[in-house]
């Protein structure tokens, strides 16, 4: 029976190293059977430490999956266990409860548990001298995960400041030791800390760090993210061309069936992308209008104003497409007499129609234009108005139909 135990043990802390070495490598689907393995098995031994382990890599596969159902099924797993057992619960568990919480982005609850997972970890330390370096790691990881927590549930820049504080102090403290996972993550969460702030050469030092540490733990899959960012951050550099690469390699890496929320992140950076590509966006449907130097800006009400702009901007997208700026300097654009008749649908006479056309261009500019003096968007031109040449420019009608 002993020896029987004793292998049934191996085998289970086993399947969990080999878990986890799958899921570095982002083999998510091998790496949830392993886990599953691990889990069978410190269930039939019931060994605690090793089954909550084994739900902790099942969560995190669950989650980077976006696999709602297992979610749920290893959470109430974990609360079943905690009712029958409350005084036997591992440390690990909490961590367990604080990623859920996580992932749902309920904060404040997540914060509770990483807040009891840290607590539990030192109480089952206390009187333990040979396990230093476990135990270093668990704090560090709970710190982190407080600390990005933290900058998730307060977003003002002056709340950042803590979870700034909170990351150098576990490099401080477990820096020099190369735990696994603990600097790379720490100097990725530095790193969004400091784009957030707007100091890009910080958040490229962080993430070239950071990249670093996870290249030499091996550590493909928490790479990942750092390349993400490292595309969001050559998108913020208006290095557009740099930041497609880094996405078409993501996308080349991620191309299997798992790495449901990596793929999300990618999909929601390459629409940013997009939206940095162009100067001016047209949405008809939403009734906004979003500028590279104003961002987004509502005319939801402002009809007229929807329809004054869409109108030069379709007159701007034909001119662009039939080569009219390259052959001269001046454009045509729209006259008076056209805008009238587009907009208002009305023959144009100057005595009725010069005052309003004058109060809606100036009210237009007013929304749009960064500095009134200076148009850079909407240009007066001979015999009426154009947008500037060489703007970029996308329009989604009411229909949803898209034109550049």
């Amino acid at each position: 029976m002993s020896r029987g135990k004793t292998k049934h043990t191996h085998d289970g802390a086993q399947w969990l190293n080999i878990g986890r070495l799958l899921f570095e490598k982002c083999a998510l689907k091998e790496s949830r059977e392993a886990f599953e393995r691990a889990y069978a098995l410190a269930l039939k031994e019931r060994s605690l430490g090793e089954m909550a382990e084994a739900v902790i890599g099942l969560l995190r596969c669950a989650c980077e999956s976006l696999d709602h159902d297992a979610i749920k099924k290893w959470d109430a797993v974990l609360d079943r266990w905690m009712t029958r057992s409350p005084r036997k619960i591992p440390p690990r568990v909490w961590y367990a409860k604080g990623l859920v919480a996580f992932h749902e982005e309920r904060w404040s609850t997540a914060q509770r548990q990483f807040h009891r997972y840290m607590k539990t970890v030192r109480a089952a330390f206390r009187s333990s001298r040979d396990a230093n370096r476990e135990r270093d790691r668990f704090l560090a990881l709970g710190f982190l995960m407080l600390a990005w927590v933290h900058s998730k549930k307060h977003r003002a820049l002056r709340r950042a400041r803590r979870s700034e504080w909170m990351v150098r102090r576990v490099l401080d403290r477990f820096g020099d030791q190369t735990l696994p996972e603990v600097n790379g993550m720490a100097h990725w969460i530095l790193a969004r800390i400091c784009e957030r702030r707007g100091d890009l050469g910080q958040t490229h030092v962080h993430l070239q760090t950071a990249h670093a540490a996870f290249l030499e733990e091996h550590h493909w899959y928490l790479d990942l993210y750092v390349l993400l960012s490292q595309a969001r951050l050559a998108r913020l550099s208006q290095n557009l061309p740099m930041a497609r690469w880094h996405l078409d390699l993501l996308k080349k890496a991620t191309s299997g069936p798992d790495c449901g929320r990596l793929k999300q992140e990618i999909l929601r950076e390459e629409k940013r992308l997009l939206e940095s590509a162009v100067d001016l966006i047209i949405d008809s449907q939403k009734g906004v209008v979003l500028t590279r130097d104003r961002g987004e800006i509502s005319l939801r009400k402002q009809y007229v104003l929807l329809d004054l702009l869409q109108a030069l901007s379709k007159r701007h997208s034909e001119e662009l497409a039939s080569g009219a700026y390259s052959e001269t300097d001046e454009p045509s654009g729209m006259s008076k007499a056209e805008i009238i008749q587009a907009v208002w649908h009305e023959t144009y006479r100057p005595e009725a129609h010069d005052n309003k056309l004058y109060y809606n261009i100036n009210r237009l500019r007013k929304l749009i234009e960064p500095d009134m003096r200076v148009p850079r968007y909407l240009l007066s031109c001979k015999t009426g108005y154009r947008l500037a040449p060489g703007l970029r420019v996308k329009i989604r009608d009411r229909l949803g139909r898209v034109t550049e």
